[in-house]
């Protein structure tokens, strides 16, 4: 019986450590979404004022525009990811 409880220990402690690399390499993903997302933005809001002022197509607005929301959910979907990964740490972490 102790080998047994040795053992799953053993398993708890390692997936508490994967769970830990995984936030941490989820946080990494939504602190670069979270600058792509401004970036994304501004490009958008910089072809729109080149179309008003005649130098760019409305495909090129529609295209800035939808790397824009790309963006936007792309940080979100990471967010989600990373509070998932948060409650599988909190899950391992916990006795």
């Amino acid at each position: 019986a102790r080998a047994s409880q040795v053992v799953v220990e053993h398993q708890a402690r390692l997936s508490y450590q994967l769970a830990y690399v995984q936030l941490a390499n989820l946080y990494t993903q939504v602190t670069a979404w979270s600058r792509n997302v401004p970036i994304a933005r501004d490009a958008y809001l910089q072809t729109q004022s080149m179309y008003n002022g005649g130098a760019a197509t409305a495909l090129e607005v529609l295209d800035a525009y939808t790397s824009w929301i790309n963006a936007n959910q792309s940080y979100a979907d990471a967010v989600l990811r990373y509070r998932q990964a948060d409650a599988n740490y909190l899950r391992w972490g916990t006795p």
